[in-house]
């Protein structure tokens, strides 16, 4: 017998997949899969990293219903879409970790690479141990935060409760106390 939902009716189609009614998985597969494939793959170029996405996207979704974790589903089209976001979050934060891993390693691979990886590390070292001599901590916090924890200027300025212009000052002065302290130690050496 076929489940008759209408198409607008993301409640009813919702309580139909929590009592684990395997056709209203396949009319959510139905009605959703063409829009998340296409809207994917404006965002990665790449229709068959698209196609997966959206599996992964919908399964995300199907589970959730089932478990009944869907708090609001008469927005299912909404929720289902932020669904789908996250996951291409998640996809492209996973690259980038290989990538970077990838690349570490790459660099290890090649033996005139292996005492530039080297010379990089020790210069990290020093910046951050330098960093931690600085007198003053605003410039140790903000310095920290912007050039090794990669935090954004934005971001730093909400935390620190600074405005952007604010901002430029003092990581300005920081800065130009951070150059007379490294130069201090270089001629030390």
């Amino acid at each position: 017998m076929a489940l008759d939902i209408a198409d607008n009716d993301f409640v009813a189609l919702s309580t139909a997949i929590q009592s684990g009614d395997s056709q209203a998985e396949a009319i959510l597969y139905n009605r959703f899969s063409r829009g998340l494939v296409i809207m994917l793959q404006q965002s990665t170029s790449d229709p068959a990293l698209a196609q997966d996405l959206m599996q992964e996207t919908l399964l995300t979704v199907i589970s959730n219903l089932r478990a009944g974790n869907v708090q609001q589903p008469e927005f299912l089209p909404r929720y289902i879409h932020q669904t789908a976001k996250y996951t291409l979050i998640g996809w492209y934060r996973k690259l980038s970790n290989q990538e970077i891993a990838t690349d570490k390693y790459d660099h290890l691979a090649h033996e005139g690479d292996t005492e530039q990886l080297y010379v990089r590390e020790q210069t990290r070292t020093w910046v951050r141990n330098l960093i931690g001599e600085m007198n003053i901590p605003r410039d140790r916090d903000i310095l920290f935060r912007y050039y090794v924890k990669d935090q954004e200027k934005r971001q730093i300025c909400e935390q620190l409760s600074l405005t952007p212009t604010h901002f430029d000052r003092v990581i300005n002065r920081a800065r130009n106390r951070f150059r007379t302290l490294a130069k201090a130690r270089q001629d030390d050496e």
